[in-house]
């Protein structure tokens, strides 16, 4: 499933910008 590849990618990144703008 692509699709749920896709949304676990645009996860990590989510939490890599949100702990990046935290800080």
């Amino acid at each position: 499933m692509l699709g749920h590849h896709y949304m676990r990618v645009c996860h990590i990144i989510s939490l890599r910008a949100y702990h990046i703008i935290r800080h």
